[in-house]
């Protein structure tokens, strides 16, 4: 080497040499892998076999080993949060299993082992059964070389693949057969347990204090149903023999499923659980079932056989069984205490539907019932008034209180106060006292006392005494921007009235806002102080003449105050103003409540220095309301480019809508038919699907899980038939298709959509379930010059006083089951109300059936082919359309010649999409009567199902006869994986470590070369 002509050369070799050896000898050690076994008898209970030192039950909390690090990859998915199959993996030290994985087509976790070699066990589980067949290779993590393959299949019961690992690997899953290939947990350490997993014991109840997860498998017309349930363990009740009362409890219609977990989200379950004074003073066992369905037969005979079980198991007093639940679980009271009568000493059903009165008359007769329902609580509310009626016909020992200020969550009242269970434990079967009702369940409406107290016609003729307060119901928030920016402000109140002083009363209602205004008449001349009070949000303006326009903020109270509260914040007060003796000032106070206590009054101090808070009716003189214009229809906006989706398929489509005061953003999903052509002269007819509760948002989901586009989505058959086009647009979050601006959004974009598409406008059609339902009959009455025909679908009765008249040139199918409470109930009230009208109307009740009857006709075309023997004839809305709703208001500017029925609030303003020609308020035109229709009411079966339908009509008779669509059952929809987002390869407690040392030495090296090759010569 010394004889080397070139020593930069010789020094380049040395340098090489000094990276190699870095790279030999302070890299990371060399990774090994060596295939164990291949393991399918242990399936999901890996704590028999593996896990010692931890792991991960993919679904569950990690309990890593601290020598081991891993880093996910794929999509997750969840099938069941707490499977009964045996191939599931069982969570940590439960006896819950859960079924979830990651997936892709091919994927890698990265291991980082130190420490040596470890027994690791990987477990794949092929839980859907399809048919997946998968390579898994162990990858040296430094250079991707294959240090051991394996080829995977028939893992449908659950397969471990076991090896003995060391270092840095990386484990490659590819999909050889299948849709994707799956993972569901990692093992390290042998055997956890030294042998299996304790097994659930069906046949005995626990003992221990607390809640406890529980099963029952029920056959019901020789159908298997499962019954989740919770079984709650009072304090000290492993402590004693005694024999303890018990509560069952209902739950609502967003708790339902297998994942008892859910249960937990509100009512008795969430309430016990939460609340320490509960568990001390209740002394009571809960079996609280989850219904997989809903709380309708055959669901509810399936939980009378898992609580005959629970009682005949569980040490508990037969004669002290209640029952209670709220919203659907009150409907489900009710179901559930008529088929299971003799069993109950006492039922609350809270917020529920009218359920069979018929049959609670019979059955209940002897069971003390307590009703307990919000005052504004729509169908909720009647239906509960009309169970109380048909149990006091038959002198039943029923109670019904109506909870003031409230809309859907009574329970939310009565379920966390230990006096409700007081009431209910006082009860046992048989006996014949009747125990009254605690204070809490005597209350007066302060609503219905208020409207006995107000004026509804402004005094002396409106010339002095009075000042007009506006209302306007169902607004959310707590500031008065929530009130001056809706669409129904100022124009469309729900209800006017005049008060004979400026102020209202206390603790009226919830989500609410008022103006007061009118003009002020100084007694004598000189410098005023105002102050105005309020709860929520208030504000009192005032001009400096009996002119609007010149109206200035003088004072405000926010955020609230107590009740004639007047100095709680600078600003309620005024600057002092000068006014002049007996003229007229324009004064306004606007209020915005939200929830709790609310009102609003206004005072003022006079140049004497009396004062006068509130200011006396005497100094006042009530407002004019101005007379309504026609609306501005709304703006609409399409986000996307429509031009791109001019072809057949399921398109995800969003828009804006923009008010004058607010916008809407919604999402639609848009159905082109196969044989879509942009160009096609005549046009390709269209029906609109509004979705069920539970189906709200903005990512389209909700949309394509239920009702049509799910099933077009799923059902290739059906896409082959369909001639129609789909507009499915989704409710946004926190909203129901009730909301005035959703009704006048959906309305306004339908039409916007009729633009950009080759859409037949004579052939609109509109359908709708449950929620969706009753949304149908909001949007067509909005304008239902846009539709040729609507089916609702277990809709709840809307404006039936107005609806006959609005639709009476739309032809209507009507579809319920007869055992859907409510449900049924509104639906026959709208048939009966539009067959005396004269309407096109026909009803099918299907005999048998609950809430879900629409599964009978969204899969068929007969159902479609109904709406199309229909078309609309181009027509103007008539004048109730854009009528005010006027409740009984003097003095009246141009009052309209015809009096306008007064409705809802909700949809009191007038519609926000309107036709080319709008008549004014007060011109009513000419109504063209159809041809007598030719009744016909015939009973017949459905084909395709033994289930009896009746199926009315009422109708004129079209050029084609109406053939009842065919029954037949509902497809069968395979369960939609969860998917939430991938594990993030960047986690820190993920990453690998850097080898700083091996870095170093390399450096060196190169520096070496470096000096070498600069500092030493020839």
């Amino acid at each position: 080497w010394m004889n080397c002509r070139d020593s930069r050369v010789l020094n380049l070799m040395c340098g090489l040499l000094l990276i190699l050896m870095a790279g030999a000898f302070a890299g990371e050690p060399v990774p090994t892998a060596h295939l164990i076994t291949e393991d399918t008898k242990t399936k999901g209970d890996w704590q028999a076999a593996y896990g010692a030192d931890g792991g991960e039950v993919f679904g569950d909390k990690a309990f890593f080993p601290k020598y081991a690090q891993v880093v996910k990859a794929g999509q997750f998915f969840q099938w069941a949060t707490d499977s009964e199959e045996d191939s599931a993996l069982n969570k940590k030290d439960s006896e819950e299993r859960v079924a979830a994985c990651f997936s892709e087509k091919q994927m890698t976790l990265e291991l980082f082992l130190k420490e040596g070699e470890h027994r690791t066990a990987i477990y794949f589980n092929d839980y859907d059964k399809k048919g997946r067949r998968q390579k898994v290779e162990i990858l040296d993590g430094r250079n991707n070389a294959v240090l051991v393959s394996r080829a995977v299949a028939d893992f449908q019961d659950g397969k471990y693949l076991v090896y003995d690992l060391s270092g840095h690997l990386k484990i490659r899953l590819t999909a050889e057969q299948g849709e994707n290939c799956v993972v569901s947990g990692i093992f390290f350490g042998k055997n956890a347990h030294n042998g299996p997993r304790k097994a659930r014991n069906v046949s005995e109840m626990p003992t221990t204090p607390g809640f406890h997860k529980r099963r029952f498998n029920a056959t019901v017309g020789g159908k298997k149903i499962l019954v989740p349930y919770i079984f709650y363990v009072p304090e000290g009740y492993d402590k004693t023999n005694e024999k303890y009362p018990v509560i069952v409890h209902l739950h609502g219609a967003g708790e339902g499923g297998t994942d008892l977990n859910g249960v937990f989200n509100t009512g008795v379950p969430g309430d016990f659980k939460n609340s320490e004074v509960l568990r001390k003073s209740v002394k009571a066992v809960g079996f609280w079932p989850q219904s997989v369905m809903d709380w309708t037969p055959p669901m509810t005979t399936a939980t009378i056989q898992a609580l005959d079980d629970f009682l005949d198991k569980a040490r508990v007093d037969k004669d002290r069984v209640y029952c209670t639940g709220y919203s659907m679980g009150g409907k489900g009271t009710w179901f559930l205490a008529e088929e299971a009568a003799p069993r109950f000493a006492a039922i609350a059903p809270m917020d529920p539907f009218a359920v069979q009165p018929e049959v609670a008359q019979k059955t209940l007769k002897d069971t003390s019932i307590w009703i307990i329902v919000g005052a504004q609580d729509g169908d909720h509310t009647l239906g509960s008034r009309e169970m109380f009626k048909k149990m006091k016909e038959v002198d039943a020992d029923v109670y019904l209180t109506v909870v003031p200020n409230c809309g859907h969550g009574a329970w939310g009242r009565y379920m966390p106060d230990p006096i409700f269970y007081e009431w209910l434990l006082k009860h046992k079967r048989g006996m014949k006292e009747r125990i009254e009702l605690p204070s809490i369940g005597i209350l007066e409406d302060p609503v219905e006392k208020f409207k006995k107290q107000a004026l509804k016609v402004a005094p002396n003729n409106g010339a002095e005494g009075s000042i007009l307060c506006r209302f306007w119901r169902g607004i959310e928030g707590n500031n008065v921007a929530d009130l001056t920016r809706s669409e129904d402000f100022p124009d469309f109140p729900s209800e006017i009235y005049y008060m004979t002083k400026f102020e209202i009363p206390a603790d009226l209602d919830d989500n609410y806002g008022t103006m007061l205004n009118g003009y002020i008449v100084p007694p004598e001349s000189g410098e005023y102080t105002f102050w105005v009070s309020s709860d929520d949000d208030g504000e009192l303006w005032l001009s400096d003449s009996d002119k609007e326009e010149g109206r200035k903020l003088i004072a405000k109270c926010a955020p609230y105050t107590t009740f004639g509260n007047w100095d709680t914040f600078p600003s309620q007060k005024s600057a002092k103003i000068k006014l002049e003796k007996g003229k007229r000032y324009y004064v306004e106070a606007l209020h915005k409540e939200g929830g709790g206590q609310d009102f609003v009054m206004a005072g003022w101090q006079l140049p004497s220095g009396a004062m006068e808070r509130p200011i006396p009716g005497n100094r006042l003189v009530p407002y004019v309301p101005r007379k309504r214009g026609p609306p501005q229809p709304p703006q609409v906006t399409l986000l996307d480019d429509v031009s791109k989706y001019q072809k057949p398929g399921m398109h995800k489509l969003k828009a804006v809508i923009q008010f004058e005061r607010q916008k809407v953003e919604m999402s639609y999903c848009l159905y082109l038919p196969k044989d879509y052509d942009p160009k096609r002269p005549e046009g390709y007819p269209m029906f609109t699907f509004l979705h069920g509760n539970g189906h709200q948002g903005s990512d389209w989901n909700g949309l394509l899980n239920e009702g049509p586009p799910q099933m077009l989505t799923a059902d290739a058959k059906l896409r082959d038939k369909m001639t129609l086009a789909g507009f499915f647009p989704q409710c946004p979050n926190d909203k129901r298709w009730d909301n005035r601006a959703v009704i006048q959004s959906t309305v306004a974009l339908l039409a916007e959509v009729e633009k950009h598409f080759n859409i037949d406008k004579d052939r609109v059609y509109c359908t709708g379930l449950s929620m969706g339902g009753m949304g149908t009959w909001f949007v067509a009455q909005e304008a239902p010059w846009l539709f040729a025909a609507i089916a609702p679908i277990s809709a709840v009765a809307v404006r039936i006083e107005i609806a006959p008249k609005r639709l009476k040139d739309v032809p209507t199918w009507i579809i319920c089951g007869s055992d859907d409470g409510g449900f049924t109930d509104g639906s026959l009230k709208m048939f009966e109300a539009f067959k005396e009208n004269g309407n096109v109307v026909k009803l099918d009740k299907i005999q048998g059936e609950g809430h879900g009857v629409w599964g009978r006709y969204y899969p068929t075309m007969p159902f479609y082919e109904w709406l199309l023997q229909y078309k609309r004839k181009p027509r103007v809305p008539v004048a109730a359309a854009v009528a005010p709703v006027v409740v009984a208001v003097a003095p009246v500017v141009n009052p309209p010649p015809v009096a306008v029925t007064p409705v809802t609030p909700v949809v009191s303003p007038p519609v926000a999409v309107v036709p080319p020609k709008v008549p004014t308020p007060n011109v009513v035109p000419p109504i063209v009567q159809p041809v007598a229709p030719v009744v016909a009411q015939v009973q017949k079966p459905v084909e395709g199902s033994g289930a009896k339908v009746t199926a009315q009509e009422v109708a004129v008779i079209p050029p084609k006869t109406i053939v009842t669509p065919p029954v037949v059952a509902p497809p069968v929809v395979t369960p939609t994986l969860v998917i939430a987002p991938a594990h993030s390869a960047a986690t820190a407690s993920n990453q690998p470590r850097i080898p700083y040392g091996q870095i170093m030495v390399m450096l060196a090296g190169l520096l070496f070369v470096l000096a070498g090759y600069f500092l030493i010569g020839d």
